[in-house]
């Protein structure tokens, strides 16, 4: 009976526990700043760990709970979107200064290459509608 009730109380876990979200170390080997190479080396060399999660439409440097949390009050002026094809998942979050969601503030591209398992993460910043600066680090991930 003990047995049973051992085997029971593993398989009743909560499937709802296991969360779909997988976590992804990646090694960052190249930093560029407005596409030239950053004198700067902040990231190279270093551990990045990002989250993958195609349920819910998500791969960033934060986990999406922990992310929404931080961003509470600007929710309503953030677009994100997931997309996956056979060779990426490009990842695309917008922030805007208003909830019109016209005025662009910064925009974070995430790509990450499903054979190579390499990622690129570029950051592009705006002021009235023009880039004045972008910051990517590319790195190779296991």
């Amino acid at each position: 009976m003990k047995m049973f009730l051992f085997i029971f109380l593993i398989f009743s876990n909560p499937i709802i526990s296991f969360s779909s979200e997988k976590e992804i170390s990646c090694i960052i080997n190249e930093e560029l700043e407005n596409n030239m190479p950053t004198k700067k080396k902040l990231f190279t060399g270093k551990d990045i760990t990002f989250y993958l999660d195609k349920e819910k439409g998500w791969l960033y440097e934060k986990k999406k709970k922990e992310w929404e949390l931080l961003n509470q009050e600007k929710r309503n002026m953030i677009s994100k979107s997931l997309i996956e094809n056979t060779g990426i998942f490009l990842f695309i979050k917008k922030i805007y200064n208003t909830k019109e969601k016209k005025q662009l503030q910064s925009v974070d591209i995430i790509v990450l290459h499903k054979q190579k398992f390499k990622i690129t993460f570029l950051k592009e910043y705006y002021n009235n509608h023009n880039k004045f600066f972008s910051s990517e680090i590319r790195g190779i991930c296991k």
